[in-house]
């Protein structure tokens, strides 16, 4: 595949993507336009420069040798220079002041390449006089070559066969100047295309534009003035000084052979130049083609070329420069004021000594297969990229070239290719503005509305954010009145703790207390069984008393029978009657107190057992009372708890409360942002209405209805 430099560098940042560099370009498949700014192919691009005038945003510039020139002259590498004959009219009275300051920059000498053009001429002649060709293009126009070698490669045939004036020169340098043949060579050009043609036949070094050499001088404040004249070490041109004026090389070619000037096309212009190119082979066909095409890429020839500083000037007042060298020249020739004829011979005399045919011969390739990604559409799929741009019917092919490619057709093509878009139609955009512009009111109309419901929001945010104060309010007093029922719960746990042991001793001493009554009661139960023992044992001695008292009576008789004997027997007798009476009243005493001791006994032991009863029922409800005691402290305990987890929630819910409160406020804070972005995008959809209205002359109602 070729080797294809780049000559024109684009910056994304400036470039507007206007179109202007497409509608400039004469080629127009090297430019992308489908994206935010326009891209360059540079493999398609041939280097003319057009759209680098077209820009008006700066956003296209020159790619030339500058700085690998100043790199190489800083190391103290050997380079020459070749000027082409621009130089005359960019550096107007001062060009050798120019070649001046170029040598003190280490260069070591200056041809002209307007030599190179006397040879040019030369060849071509040669060429014509030996081969009658049936036709010949000219090639000093490195643009126009890669335009035929990509774009009309049946015209490589034609093109001629000979080199550009710059490779003359520089191929006579090589051959005839052994001094400088090992040099470097820099060529001080108006051409940004030449460094392709360095590329394509590996002579030459640096391509620097005369843009770039005025750019570095007025940028360091450099003053030619002050630098001393120099000249061209080569012999001298004549009229060839004019072949960067449009004609040039047909008013040189007059000077050799004037029988052939009404067979040579001049031509110039990227407007004209290359539409003519696709002419061509029709004419060729009808035999109507010229002999001779002198063709220039640029309207004012390479003096006015985009590596120049004359594409605002008149072309009169280029073209002052440039004749007023002729003139200087061809005196140079007359000093003795010789014959035309004479003169003719004597250039020729001096060119002889540095031509030879087979020096200065130039081959071309054909470069078409850059553009094998490029692709023709047919009707069909022309159709196809029409109903994408909106094109339905007749008058939406409306012609304009806003688009850059001067017709519908050739839009629909490059949208094919890829390289541009719909959005890029004005007829598409205006009936996409006319869609938006209705999406803006559809879009006005649903932010007025969504502004009132954003406002509902807003109060109904108000409420909450209210009511989340109240709750938390709420909350916090309910947490305190919660903590508030905790204290005393385990307080009053504390306090049953303490009874449940206090009621638990009493129970434990009502049962000792039974069991003492049991006993009391036993032990009184024996008492009566021994009072009763007692009380029988008294009957036993109240019926010994009373047969005591029998025999005492007895006895009593048995003395008074007795008499004196039986007197003191009767005493005795007495005694023992007072004895038997006395212990008969003992035991009636002892018997009545007794039974009063029984009967305050068994009234004690019904006393003690009804004690007994009170005390059983006393300790079971005691006992009872405990184990209600025990289930309340169980369920306090459990109260305790669930209010300590209750008053856990409670903080929990707080925290919540807290960022619900937050969430609320932010979402209000948000809401009312959003109210205001709605506001200035509501602002902002009318104010495009107005635009649009303005632009399209469509009239609109606040609600979207045209």
């Amino acid at each position: 595949m070729f080797t294809v430099p780049q000559v024109i560098s684009v910056d994304p940042d400036k470039c507007v993507n206007c179109h202007m560099c497409i509608s400039a370009c004469p080629v127009k498949s090297c430019m992308n336009g489908s994206g935010n700014h326009v891209e360059i192919n540079h493999d398609l691009c041939i280097g003319c420069g057009k759209c680098i005038t077209a820009c008006q945003h700066d956003a296209r510039n020159i790619c030339d040798d500058f700085d690998l020139m100043m790199e190489s002259l800083k190391k103290g590498e050997e380079v020459l220079a070749i000027a082409a004959p621009a130089v005359a009219a960019n550096f107007p009275g001062q060009y050798k002041n120019f070649f001046g300051w170029v040598k003190s920059l280490g260069v070591k000498a200056i041809f002209d390449v307007s030599f190179g053009a006397e040879l040019t001429v030369k060849s071509y002649v040669n060429y014509i006089n030996d081969t009658q060709p049936e036709m010949v293009i000219a090639q000093p126009c490195p643009a126009i070559v890669s335009y035929i070698e990509t774009f009309q490669p049946e015209l490589i045939p034609y093109l001629a066969p000979a080199d550009s004036p710059m490779l003359h020169i520089m191929k006579m340098i090589r051959e005839y100047y052994p001094e400088y043949s090992h040099m470097k060579i820099l060529a001080l050009s108006p051409c940004l295309a030449k460094k392709r043609e360095f590329a394509d036949t590996g002579i030459g070094d640096f391509n620097v534009t005369y843009k770039s050499f005025a750019k570095y001088i007025e940028t360091n404040n450099i003053n030619l003035a002050k630098y001393p004249e120099e000249d061209f070490i080569n012999p001298p041109a004549e009229r060839a000084v004019l072949f960067s004026s449009p004609g040039g090389l047909m008013r040189t070619v007059e000077r050799e052979t004037p029988e052939i000037m009404s067979r040579i096309r001049r031509i110039e212009g990227p407007d004209i130049v290359y539409e003519y190119m696709k002419k061509l082979p029709d004419l060729l066909k009808k035999g109507m083609n010229p002999l001779l095409i002198d063709c220039l890429n640029c309207e004012m020839g390479c003096n006015g070329g985009p590596g120049t500083l004359n594409q605002e000037k008149a072309i009169d007042e280029v073209e002052y420069y440039i004749e007023k060298r002729m003139k200087e020249a061809k005196a140079d020739y007359s000093t003795r004021n010789i014959s035309e004829k004479k003169r003719k011979k004597l250039v020729n005399k001096v060119l002889d000594k540095y031509w030879y045919k087979e020096l200065y011969h130039r081959g071309y390739q054909d470069k078409s297969a850059l553009l094998k990604n490029y692709k023709i559409p047919d009707s069909k799929q022309l159709d196809a990229v029409y109903k994408e741009m909106k094109k339905t019917k007749e008058e939406d092919y409306l012609q304009c070239a806003s688009c850059g490619y001067n017709s519908c057709e050739a839009m629909a093509e490059a949208i094919f290719n890829g390289l541009n878009k719909p959005g890029n139609c004005h007829d598409y955009r205006e009936k996409a503005v006319a869609a938006v512009t209705k999406e803006y009111e559809t879009i006005y109309c649903m932010i007025t509305n969504l502004n009132h419901i954003i406002q509902q929001v807003q109060q109904a945010t108000g409420r909450v954010v209210n009511s989340v104060h109240n709750q938390t309010a709420a909350l916090v007093e309910f947490s305190s009145a919660i903590e508030e029922m905790t204290a005393g719960i385990q307080n009053i746990s504390r306090i049953s703790s303490e009874r449940d042991a206090s009621i638990s001793e009493m129970a434990n001493m009502a049962k000792t207390s039974e069991e003492e009554i049991k006993e009391t009661i036993q032990a009184i139960t024996q008492t009566e069984n021994h009072i009763t023992q007692i009380g029988e044992m008294m009957e036993m001695i109240e019926n010994v008393a009373s047969r005591t008292n029998i025999l005492s009576m007895n006895a009593s008789i048995e003395a008074a029978h007795a008499g004196e004997a039986g007197k003191g027997f009767s005493v005795v007798a007495e005694e023992i009657k007072k004895l038997a009476e006395a212990a008969g009243e003992s035991t009636q005493n002892v018997e009545d107190a007794l039974s009063k001791i029984t009967s305050e006994v068994r009234h004690t032991v019904e006393s003690t057992e009804n004690s007994e009863h009170i005390y059983g029922t006393m300790i079971n409800g005691f006992m009872e009372l405990t184990g209600a005691l025990h289930e309340m402290i169980g369920q306090l305990n459990e109260m305790s708890a669930g209010s300590r987890q209750t008053v856990e929630a409670i903080y929990e819910l707080r925290e919540l409360n807290s960022i619900v409160d937050e969430s609320a406020v932010s979402i209000n804070s948000a809401v009312d942002d959003l109210n205001q972005r709605l506001g200035h995008i509501a602002e902002i959809s009318q104010t495009s209405m107005h635009t649009i209205s303005e632009l399209t002359g469509m009239e609109f109602d606040h609600c979207g209805n045209e």
